[in-house]
């Protein structure tokens, strides 16, 4: 367990310290990180090049993109990544999907937004619906829902409800 949030960042500029002394010419990997806070109801994040992942707020449906905060991982060691937090509440769903499955972003967006209230295996298989079957493409989709649970009179904040598609 980290004791500092900025640590996401370390270990991401580490690893791309460690791809750029690949022995391969022009190899690149976008890459992002994320860490669930459940105590805050946050979410700290990288994001290396990676396409928008997406939140959805379960108290109004807004879709919110979590833009990069840093250059794919290989370019240089020079490569500066910044760790931004937002609110992660209960209800809130991520949604990440592979570089490829952009290129239907309207449609994924529309989709998430959409079908947000259902379980994160049947968004998944929505999603994998509207990602064109294109074998080199990626189509990799991950999705969390935070729940928040009642037991015993205590509210207790979790993480769960993951789907994971490739």
């Amino acid at each position: 367990r980290r004791n500092h949030p900025r640590e996401l960042a370390a270990a991401v500029r580490e690893l791309n310290r460690m791809t750029c002394q690949l022995p391969f010419d022009d190899f690149e990997a976008s890459l992002f990180c994320a860490e669930i806070d459940a105590a805050n109801r946050a979410l700290h994040y990288v994001n290396a090049g990676y396409a928008s992942p997406l939140i959805v707020r379960s108290s109004s449906a807004r879709v919110l993109a979590l833009p990069h905060t840093g250059a794919v991982l290989g370019l240089t060691t020079r490569n500066g990544f910044e760790q931004r937090t937002v609110p992660f509440a209960a209800g809130d769903v991520l949604v990440a999907v592979g570089d490829r499955a952009t290129l239907c972003e309207q449609a994924l967006v529309e989709t998430v937004r959409r079908y947000s209230t259902e379980s994160s295996g049947d968004l998944v298989r929505r999603l994998m619906q509207v990602i064109p079957a294109d074998r080199n493409a990626d189509r990799t989709v991950v999705v969390v829902r935070s729940i928040e649970t009642q037991e015993g009179g205590a509210t207790d904040y979790t993480v769960a409800d993951l789907a994971l598609a490739m």
